[in-house]
């Protein structure tokens, strides 16, 4: 069934029988079945993982400011990023870097998903 497919099942007789062949296998129409490729929106993905994780130091650079938390010494996120800090002009610099580091993150892993994600098999109504 495409559930199964959809899991990653395979036939134990079988090893190297691929996952369009098991949702194929028993069909008299195979017309009525169309290979479909999964696919992330590169561009889309890595503006929102950059905002969320920009928006995130942010926050918690914030977070605390007001709870009274901070103090001049530097942090292991401050080491990562460069002038973060628990201040204003901290907050508004990790806002920065954490929008550029989410955005090559997210860039990154769409394009590794799009390139190696297997076809999957739906059927057409």
């Amino acid at each position: 069934s495409l559930i199964d497919v959809l899991i990653g099942f395979r036939n134990q007789d079988d090893p190297i029988e691929t996952d369009v062949a098991v949702q194929l296998r028993g069909r008299q129409n195979y017309s009525q079945l169309q290979v479909i490729k999964m696919k992330f929106d590169v561009k889309s993905l890595a503006l929102t993982s950059g905002i969320i994780w920009g928006l995130a130091l942010f926050v918690l650079a914030w977070w605390v400011i007001a709870t009274g938390g901070g103090d001049s010494s530097t942090t292991a996120l401050g080491q990562v990023y460069k002038g973060y800090a628990f201040s204003p002009m901290g907050s508004v610099i990790g806002l920065l870097w954490g929008f550029a580091d989410g955005f090559i993150g997210g860039f990154v892993f769409a394009w590794l998903y799009n390139k190696i994600s297997p076809a999957m098999t739906v059927e057409v109504a």
